[in-house]
């Protein structure tokens, strides 16, 4: 997959969870798609591994170090987004950036709901 052709998607956002060092993450559905991005960059870069390869890359959306029940009862979910961009950010202690930011193609649009038929 290049990166430059990957078209842009629609993902939801409809629980909370947590990692293991307490920091609260929104899920995204489909998850799909931000692990063929994160695939495609490895293949591209494989230097910028994330995580520097210390953890598995799980598609999330950071929230904070507290009780996931916090977001629960202070968003309204589901919330939905609209990825057109990959941006790349280097995280170190006290030193956060964004490296590059990537547009996605406007190609397919790839919609969250249910299947045809489905319900």
């Amino acid at each position: 997959m290049c990166i430059r052709d990957s078209p842009r998607f629609t993902v939801t956002f409809r629980r909370v969870a947590r990692f293991g060092n307490g920091l609260a993450y929104a899920v995204p559905e489909p998850a799909e798609e931000f692990a063929a991005l994160t695939d495609a960059v490895v293949a591209r870069w494989p230097a910028l591994r994330p995580y520097a390869g210390e953890w598995d890359a799980v598609p999330h959306l950071s929230l904070d170090h507290v009780d996931p029940a916090a977001f629960a009862s202070e968003l309204t979910w589901p919330r939905t987004a609209r990825i057109d961009a990959l941006e790349l950010v280097r995280w170190a202690p006290g030193d956060t950036r964004s490296l590059a930011r990537l547009p996605l193609a406007p190609g397919r649009r790839t919609e969250v709901g249910p299947s045809p038929g489905a319900g």
